[in-house]
């Protein structure tokens, strides 16, 4: 399940939902969603990603099958060493049933709640499509349409990062126990009625639909400032003919959110009229993240390669003018002696380079160089070859010269690496 686990805590971490320091309290009713979600958090618990982990679980007294799942969930929070919570609510039968045992769930929920504990709810990507649609049919804000919010106060719903079948997975890999809610299959309400009717038959038609659906409320929520992950202002330089380069103005290395701009800076080069792959932009902006990939083929000719906090968009002419950056920079290093080559002290890095690469103007330089061996100690596996760049990477490999993405040291000196001195330049082509 670790591959699963790293998802989970990487879409935290991008959302802010929780770190290692926090507490949460989960509810759970026996159901599939929220079975899968208190296995993987307490999993993250016993890895150290979160502090504690509680359970509640709410027995409506109404359905036959309400004490079987107490019983279910009661022991599979004692076999995961999680504290149980109980409670017992009387509700009367009649109009607004549904609402009124939602809102008097919610009283229950924040009562339980300790200081500084989150509440975490089992809604995943299925749910959201689901709650857009009825949102889209009943009213017009725009908001409402996006979905169901992946925080809302305390609230934070972790499997916003899983899609249902992706849970039934994990349940089948697991063996995690989970109840059906028989009242599942009653069309009468409107989530179940588009549930088990429109939608099966709009993933037969259209068997991408949640893939787009998530790529655009992502988009659209990030244009009305309302993604839990927003970060600081992108930049895109258009560089002529060429292509583009994509990067944070703070210079982080995490570039989501930057689906907009990739996607204008794909259009504007390619020469199709083709629509642009959303995967192969997840991708990208993945990439961002884990170092360099590429290239990703995309339409009309244009090609993209992910860079530690920078993406480059190449054109039909792209590969040409990298080539010929190849060379410049071979050339620039070959022109000046070691003893020549411009020196930047990491503690002075902020007054040239940052400031200027702030700007929407400045063109920000590809790679950072070093001589020091100390470049070891900041940045690993220094002297890897680079596929865009053969004839730099065979150069520097040669002359022990270390270089890396300029982002890569930016970072570094930004988190206050700058308290371990060592030499640095760069190459303005």
């Amino acid at each position: 399940m670790r591959q699963e686990l790293d998802h989970l805590i990487h879409f935290a971490h991008e959302h802010n939902l929780f770190d290692a320091e926090s507490s949460v309290l989960i509810s759970v009713s026996g159901g599939l969603d929220s079975m899968v979600l208190l296995g993987l958090m307490t999993a993250l618990r016993n890895r150290g990603e979160v502090a504690e982990v509680r359970a509640i679980h709410f027995n409506h007294g109404t359905r036959i099958e309400n004490s079987d799942e107490e019983k279910l969930v009661r022991d599979y929070c004692k076999a995961l060493k999680v504290p149980f919570l109980l409670r017992k609510l009387q509700i009367e039968s009649g109009a607004n049933f549904e609402k009124r045992a939602r809102d008097l769930r919610y009283e229950k929920l924040d009562e339980a709640l300790l200081l500084g504990e989150f509440l975490l709810l089992a809604h995943h990507i299925d749910d959201s499509f689901e709650w857009s649609l009825m949102e889209q049919m009943r009213a017009g804000a725009i908001k409402a349409s996006l979905g169901v919010p992946v925080i809302n106060g305390k609230i934070r719903r972790p499997l916003m990062a899983f899609s249902k079948n992706q849970l039934r997975a994990i349940a089948i890999k697991q063996f995690i126990p989970y109840l059906n809610d028989p009242t599942n299959r009653e069309n009468g309400h409107d989530r179940n009625y588009l549930r088990n009717e429109v939608i099966p038959d709009l993933a037969k038609r259209y068997p991408k639909y949640l893939r787009n659906y998530v790529f655009r409320s992502n988009q659209l929520a990030r244009e009305l400032k309302l993604h839990a992950g927003s970060r600081g202002p992108l930049n895109a330089h258009l560089l002529g003919n060429w292509g583009a380069v994509i990067y944070r103005r703070d210079f982080e290395l995490d570039l989501s959110g930057a689906e907009t701009l990739l996607t204008d800076a794909i259009c504007s080069f390619s020469t199709s009229g083709r629509g642009v792959l959303q995967k192969q932009i997840s991708k990208m902006i993945g990439g961002s993240l884990s170092g360099s990939k590429g290239p990703f083929t995309l339409s009309g000719g244009v090609k993209g390669y992910s860079y530690p906090g920078m993406i480059i968009i190449c054109g039909p002419e792209g590969p040409d003018y990298l080539a010929l950056l190849d060379k410049q920079m071979v050339k620039y290093l070959k022109k000046a002696k070691a003893t020549q080559i411009p020196r930047v002290d990491l503690n002075q890095f902020s007054t040239s380079l940052y400031e200027a690469a702030k700007s929407k103007t400045e063109h920000l330089p590809f790679f950072a160089f070093c001589l020091d061996q100390g470049a070891k100690s900041i940045i690993k596996d220094s002297l890897k070859w680079d596929s865009r760049f053969p004839l730099l990477s065979e150069y520097c490999k040669e002359q022990g010269i270390y270089f890396r993405p300029i982002l890569n040291f930016i970072s570094y000196w930004k988190k206050g690496g700058a308290k371990r001195k060592g030499s640095f330049f760069f190459a303005k082509i």
